[in-house]
């Protein structure tokens, strides 16, 4: 996706805003091409701030992330455009400038361009909310101050209360700052969950939740961030109560939040799997299924002990709906291979190997797979 605004659309040659449906642009004339309709901008009603992809104030559009030095680079032309372009107006220079100033600044810090990076991410696949947008207006307003830009007034603040040049920082600015700081914790560890960095996230999330400790997205994101530091099924108690400890925060904190009794029903489960409980290992499963029948690794776990009990079409229907949830995944290929196994049915349980060992890479083959299966089962 060609994302270049949230809020207006730009001339291509002069960099002036422009309203959809205008054949021309009103400062330097250039003919203005109708916008592909992945790349018409959406409205938001706060209109103090925008969404600027500042990937593609450089021109960049490819799907893999550009090094530093090409960000870097890009900038420095940009800059160099703007500052050579004789159309546009004194203002106008100085608004882009200081954008692109405010852009480079983002992408060139590592924690600050992760923190980009997760608020684009949810513009593009539509779950921006308006606390999203308060993430980055918070992020740019950092920008700003560090590059010496005035900040625009936050609404229902008097301008008098703000610090001057001159004056010590008071109460009020330290305490804005600490949370700004914390919420960027939060955002951070966001960044790092989507880029699939699990180990960061949850130390960044971890303070994040010391820093918010009220925040049930805070304790939400901690915890899952936990599970996801350990792969497959099973997880040491240790972690797993760690989770279970952070999920049960956030339900306390917000009954209604996401998923969250949903995950604590499954930590729950896990936990007395681990414990030898099956009988309560089940229950615990079953409710958080019903609390939310997207949960891949409940289901995965089910199949898991119906393997265990011997109720193979219960397996195969377990691990056909984890599939569904989570994609593939190498596990349930193993789970629903060694059903079809038991149940004498060869080609399927080959199918089924024959895609874990797919997952499983290293030039794993089915016939490995089902070897495994048979020494286990």
């Amino acid at each position: 996706m060609k994302l270049i605004s949230v809020q207006s659309l730009r001339c291509p040659s002069c960099g002036a805003h422009y309203k959809p449906g205008d054949q021309r642009c009103q400062v330097c004339g250039t003919v203005l091409s109708a916008p592909a309709p992945d790349m018409v901008a959406t409205p938001v009603s706060d209109k103090r701030e925008e969404l600027i992809d500042y990937y593609a104030m450089i021109g960049w559009y490819e799907p893999e992330p550009p090094s530093q030095q090409q960000i870097d680079q890009g900038f420095t032309d940009e800059k160099m455009k703007v500052a050579m372009n004789p159309v546009l107006s004194i203002a106008q220079r100085q608004h882009w400038l200081e954008s692109l100033e405010i852009g480079h600044w983002i992408l060139r810090d590592t924690i600050n361009r992760s923190v980009y990076d997760a608020l684009l991410t949810a513009l593009r696949h539509g779950t921006f909310t308006p606390g999203h947008l308060q993430r980055l207006r918070e992020l740019q307003q950092r920008a700003r101050r560090e590059l010496g830009y005035s900040v625009p007034d936050e609404p229902g603040i008097d301008p008098t209360e703000r610090r001057s040049e001159t004056a010590g920082p008071s109460s009020w600015t330290l305490a804005d700052q600490s949370a700004s700081n914390a919420m960027e914790l939060l955002q951070q560890g966001v960044g790092y969950q989507v880029l699939g960095m699990h180990k960061e996230a949850a130390e960044v999330l971890r303070q994040a939740v010391a820093a918010l400790p009220d925040s049930p997205e805070a304790h939400y994101r901690y915890a899952l961030a936990l599970l996801e530091t350990q792969q497959g099924l099973f997880k040491s108690p240790h972690i797993l109560r760690q989770a279970l400890s952070g999920f049960q925060a956030a339900a306390r904190i917000d009954p209604n939040l996401l998923n969250v009794r949903a995950y604590v029903a499954l930590i729950e489960g896990l936990l007395a799997r681990e414990m030898g409980d099956q009988t309560r290992a089940y229950q615990a499963l079953q409710a958080a299924i019903r609390l939310d029948n997207t949960l891949g690794m409940a289901w995965q776990m089910l199949a898991m002990l119906e393997l265990q009990g011997q109720n193979y079409p219960a397996v195969l229907h377990c691990c056909h709906q984890a599939l569904r949830c989570s994609g593939d995944h190498e596990q349930s290929y193993l789970l629903l291979a060694a059903a079809c196994w038991k149940m004498k049915k060869q080609d399927w349980a080959y199918d089924a190997a024959q895609r874990a060992a797919k997952l499983r890479g290293g030039g794993c083959t089915p016939e490995q797979v089902l070897q495994e299966i048979r020494e286990r089962i």
